[in-house]
């Protein structure tokens, strides 16, 4: 119910402000994350939350500039999550992504980093994150299905 309000209220506030977000929440990932995406974060995200997701694989047109498409799409997001995973070091767009969203965080567009770092280890977060460090909402996502409920919990209430 909180939720709702919530939510409520912040749609209102934001067409008095002239704020249009497309998206609730911009995904950057890598290749090897496609299904984690497609099966656990969009059931959760918008069809249990109601939230709506841009996801490349699903919402980037063919034929449009990558590098365009990209910022458009993390400006017209309310919030980013950075899916951070080995493959997600040597994806070749994941920089690019990564100070698309410093940028727009400076400006007062976006208003939450997420990173959900998963099969990793902390010293092998990407560098550029270092300057923004303070700004970034961290979860660990565990394997175990009992800490999984927490780090919902916790990606829940980071939306609000």
């Amino acid at each position: 119910m909180i939720f709702f309000f919530h939510k409520s209220f912040r749609k209102r506030a934001e067409e008095v402000l002239k704020i249009n977000f497309v998206y609730d929440v911009y995904v950057s990932y890598s290749d090897d994350s496609t299904s984690f995406v497609k099966k656990v974060l969009q059931p959760n995200i918008e069809h249990k939350w109601g939230l709506t997701m841009c996801c490349e694989d699903r919402d980037f047109l063919v034929g449009e500039s990558n590098a365009d498409v990209r910022a458009t799409s993390i400006h017209q997001s309310r919030h980013i999550i950075f899916l951070v995973t080995p493959a997600f070091i040597g994806r070749e767009w994941s920089s690019f992504e990564i100070e698309r969203a410093k940028y727009e965080k400076i400006s007062n567009e976006l208003q939450k980093i997420i990173v959900i770092t998963k099969d990793i280890s902390f010293r092998h977060i990407p560098s550029e994150f270092r300057t923004i460090w303070k700004d970034i909402y961290l979860i660990d996502w565990p394997i175990e299905i009992d800490g999984q409920e927490t780090a919902w919990k916790k990606l829940r209430l980071w939306f609000l």
